[in-house]
């Protein structure tokens, strides 16, 4: 009897515990493969020497002596301006470009630390993704704004999966990612018509 339901009792157990072991495990595969791109990524931007529009975005944001005499010179880049600005606000503490490198290095790890968090895939799909050749490299060890506008669509994916969806967190990141590059303004746009769309369609619903 006592061999009986002391099995009962471990059967009545091992759920909440094996619920508990896979959170520790996934936390664990989390940080693992947050921390080895960071590492790979530093040792790629160790030896990366840095490309032209790399430097040209550096040097713009540094020789810049007001953010409205940036904004002037953005007139004629081209591109949206939270890249600039935020080598602007690191232009005003440092002159060494690779500072923005490992700026850079941060925020494609934290790109990677959503996907390793939320994406609906596997362990091997996220460690393939992470070290593939755009995450890594394009977006990790290029200086450029890819990195931000992948970080921000990242965020904004992971909000929406959130069970209680609070909007006015999305649009600000739809509002920031805009300012990434124009392929972040078309995304921003679109998913912004989506939400809309939605919206809208649920008030016909329920009136």
């Amino acid at each position: 009897m006592e061999g009986t339901s002391e099995v009962a009792s471990r059967s009545v157990q091992s759920p909440g515990a094996g619920t508990e072991g896979d959170a520790r495990g996934q936390s664990l595969f989390v940080v693992s493969l947050v921390v080895l791109f960071f590492l790979f990524g530093l040792f790629g931007i160790s030896n990366h020497e840095m490309w032209r529009d790399e430097i040209r975005a550096w040097m713009i944001a540094r020789e810049s002596s007001s953010i409205f005499q940036l904004f002037e010179i953005l007139r004629y880049e081209g591109t949206p301006p939270l890249w600039h600005l935020s080598l602007f606000a690191i232009t005003r503490v440092t002159d060494n470009p690779q500072v923005m490198q490992v700026f850079h290095l941060l925020i494609a790890t934290c790109s990677i630390a959503i996907v390793a968090r939320f994406a609906p895939f596997t362990q091997r799909q996220k460690v393939l993704f992470a070290f593939g050749y755009f995450p890594l490299f394009e977006y990790g060890i290029i200086s450029r704004s890819y990195a931000l506008g992948t970080l921000l669509l990242f965020a904004v994916c992971a909000m929406c999966k959130a069970p209680a969806r609070k909007y006015l967190p999305i649009l600000l990141m739809l509002a920031l990612l805009a300012g990434t590059t124009v392929y972040g303004a078309i995304i921003a746009f679109s998913i912004g018509v989506g939400f809309y769309w939605n919206s809208s369609k649920w008030m016909e619903s329920v009136s």
